[in-house]
């Protein structure tokens, strides 16, 4: 097998099992002309299908301004056909696809097929990306913040299903208004700090606004695994507008940022209140 970088593109329908069960004729025949659609716009774009499965698509580019013009001309037209049914159309008429795209390694087989990582990365965007969305890398926004008319929020770091490491992941807001500029990016964050009156407990209270407020070590102490709750968990970090990797501290500033996000929703648990204590220094 032969390595290489490529733009990875996952694509899947949103709730596909669901539509099946409920109408598997009319699921599978829309399924056809949808992905006949897909597979022209991956053309038209300079890409190669290489994979397909059910309802899932893989798709290789050379290019990752390519990728991303081709996921949101797809997103786009099947909203306009979404738009266009008339009333009363059965409920399977349109599929809702999620699109993930990253850039990363990959194997590639002696069929054209590609392994790795980024391949896994990809269809693991795909599925925290909204019906008729599309969810990308730190990697990709990087080379096409600057070249595209996009708005991009910034979701930080998530903990992926089955992925050792978090991924700085964004989803493009194709309704976005780049105020006529390529490539604005909308670094949505979450309230850090509440009134200490909404903490529950006074000492709590002062750990999490010191944790919050002071400057910690990135390398120290050892790290403890971040739970995974589902397939993905959304934390309060997010990186500068500079291209950096995931510092040291990663795993466990994101593990008490979650604690954190806990506390202001009155959920926290004993196992939160030790880690705090512990590790949130």
């Amino acid at each position: 097998m032969k390595r290489k970088i490529a733009v990875i593109l996952a694509a899947g329908v949103d709730r596909y099992k669901e539509r099946v069960a409920k109408d598997e004729d009319g699921t599978l025949r829309h399924l056809v002309q949808c992905r006949a659609q897909l597979e022209a716009s991956v053309r038209q774009h300079d890409g190669r299908v290489f994979n397909t499965a059910g309802d899932a698509l893989l798709a290789e580019f050379a290019s990752a301004v390519e990728a991303v013009r081709c996921a949101a001309a797809v997103q786009r037209s099947m909203r306009e056909v979404a738009a266009n049914q008339p009333a009363g159309a059965p409920a399977g008429s349109c599929l809702d696809y999620r699109i993930g795209i990253t850039l990363g390694d990959v194997m590639q087989q002696d069929g054209g097929d590609l392994l790795g990582d980024g391949v896994n990365i990809a269809a693991r965007l795909q599925g925290i990306a909204a019906p008729g969305g599309i969810a990308v890398s730190r990697s990709i926004v990087e080379h096409v913040a600057a070249k595209l008319p996009l708005a991009f929020i910034d979701r930080g770091f998530l903990t992926l299903k089955n992925m050792p490491e978090p991924v700085h992941a964004y989803v493009i807001d194709l309704d976005g208004k780049p105020s006529g500029r390529p490539g604005r990016i909308d670094r949505r964050r979450r309230g850090w700090l509440m009134p200490a009156a909404l903490l529950a407990g006074g000492g709590l209270a002062v750990a999490v606004i010191a944790f919050a407020l002071l400057p910690r070590d990135a390398g120290k102490g050892p790290a403890p695994d971040v739970a995974q709750a589902g397939a993905v968990t959304t934390t309060a970090a997010t990186a500068s507008s500079a291209p950096i990797s995931p510092p040291l501290g990663t795993t466990l500033r994101i593990r008490c940022a979650e604690i954190l996000e806990r506390v202001q929703l009155g959920r926290l648990t004993a196992e939160d209140r030790v880690t705090l204590q512990r590790d949130c220094h």
